[in-house]
């Protein structure tokens, strides 16, 4: 199985699809928390930065590039 997301998710997401959207945010989810991570503790204000950076990158992505 792989760990991609599909790309109808993600095409659906750029285009605006709350449900693929938070498909999207889901899937980063873990990734965010790892990063979000400092010296053993969960800094809540840098897991929304990120969440934000990917959402702000999401909304800006080409799918025919």
């Amino acid at each position: 199985m792989s760990d991609l997301l599909p790309i109808s998710v993600v095409t659906s997401a750029v285009e605006g699809d709350p449900e693929s959207v938070d498909a999207v945010l889901k899937h980063y989810r873990r990734y965010i928390s790892f990063l979000s991570g400092r010296n053993g503790h969960f800094d809540i204000e840098a897991s929304c930065r990120l969440e934000s950076a990917l959402l702000g990158a999401l909304f800006k992505f080409d799918v025919n590039r």
